[in-house]
């Protein structure tokens, strides 16, 4: 099933051959069969292949992954040297290998169970910024999901104490002025 989505023999041996190898296979067809495009498929079997390395550089095997791995392997991926790895952002290359952490438990080779999968961690900061873009800027729900990742960067680097205000100051979003102003328009953090 690799074949569906890679065409050159050295990649397609060394996604196989990995530690992640013996599963890629099914998890190409996975992929396939929920309709993921042909370039998000590609990165997320690169991120399983990657994801196996990682876990064998810390000794481990595909199957004693869990969920907690995920944050090992993000912090890994801020300065990997690995060869061969893909360049796509490191949200979609965790984004990947969670599919293939659930891919694995589906097929029985993980037993952990499906609520341990990172939950919507979106802090009531960013929902309410969405929410404010969905309703004062009319945003598709594709921009909403990416300038919540950089809202929650924000929130991260500042502290979560932001919407109360707890010495960290204030961060204001104005609407520019337009020919008809609308009251309530403005977001604070």
């Amino acid at each position: 099933m690799l074949e569906f989505f890679f065409e050159a023999r050295f990649t397609l041996n060394r996604l196989r051959s990995g530690p992640s190898g013996p599963f890629m296979d099914s998890f190409a067809n996975r992929l396939k069969t929920a309709g993921y495009s042909w370039w998000t498929a590609r990165v997320f079997l690169r991120a399983a292949a990657h994801l196996g390395r990682y876990a064998e550089t810390l000794g481990r095997g595909c199957g004693d992954l869990d969920w907690s791995a995920l944050g090992g392997f993000r912090h890994h991926l801020s300065t990997c040297s690995c060869p061969q790895t893909t360049r796509a952002t490191t949200d979609d290359v965790v984004r990947g290998a969670s599919h293939f952490l659930s891919h694995l438990r589906e097929s029985g080779v993980l037993d952990i169970p499906a609520t341990d999968e990172p939950t919507d961690r979106t802090s009531d900061v960013v929902r309410d910024f969405q929410q404010w873009l969905r309703q004062h800027r009319g945003c598709s729900e594709s921009t909403l999901y990416h300038y919540g990742r950089a809202i929650s960067d924000l929130v991260v680097s500042l502290g979560e104490g932001l919407g109360s205000n707890g010495g960290m100051g204030e961060i204001r979003w104005h609407r520019r002025e337009t020919r008809r102003p609308t009251e309530n328009t403005n977001f604070t953090l």
